[in-house]
């Protein structure tokens, strides 16, 4: 067990050695109670680790295990004590920032986390290896913007003649991969139509 930002014992994930989700969510539950009267700032950070999944695949779990323990070790030395930094699922870390200034996106942890998640997609789907703040992600609104989901206009264009081939009867594959959330989905209704798929 380890202290939370209000000194409470919580329990700790044995890899990372970081407080785990439920923990943080309690933590922040009470931050954020704090804050109403109070009046201190808080930030949300979620921090996703690019193609987690693929250097597990490649080089095998205990690899994998490997990164999270240095991305957790990154991530503990670059916050700061009173923050409170926590391993909420998978390949995905967070951090409450008491007292540092943010645009206000709710006073719920749940207001918050959908703002910041939102953003974490839209760098996503700006090409990854990205820091995007909520306010830049346009108020927590999700957009499907296709040139940016697939990268450049000459994947897309590809994607939509494999598709468009496919629908006419031409034997193949199209094969469109990527993490959850994404918006995998989404991207296909949207070319239905361009592409004649029912």
């Amino acid at each position: 067990a380890r202290g939370d930002a209000t000194g409470r014992s919580v329990e700790v994930d044995d890899l990372t050695r970081m407080p785990l989700r439920r923990a943080f969510r309690e933590t922040a539950g009470r931050v954020l109670d704090a804050r109403l009267t109070t009046e201190r700032p808080v930030s949300l950070l979620v921090i996703d680790i690019d193609h987690f999944k693929l250097v597990n695949d490649v080089f095998g779990h205990l690899q994998g295990d490997d990164v999270l323990r240095m991305v957790a070790d990154q991530i503990r030395t670059s916050t700061r004590p009173s923050d409170f930094v926590a391993r909420y699922a998978g390949d995905e870390f967070v951090a409450l920032l008491p007292g540092t200034s943010a645009p206000v996106h709710g006073t719920t942890l749940d207001a918050l986390f959908a703002a910041a998640d939102g953003a974490l997609y839209a760098a996503k789907r700006r090409g990854r290896n990205a820091v995007a703040q909520a306010s830049a992600a346009g108020n927590g609104e999700r957009a499907l913007l296709l040139d940016c989901f697939v990268g450049r206009s000459e994947e897309r264009a590809r994607l939509t003649r494999g598709f468009t081939e496919a629908a006419r009867g031409v034997p193949g594959i199209v094969a469109l991969v990527g993490e959850a959330g994404v918006g995998k989905s989404t991207l296909v209704r949207q070319l239905a139509p361009e592409v004649g798929l029912r």
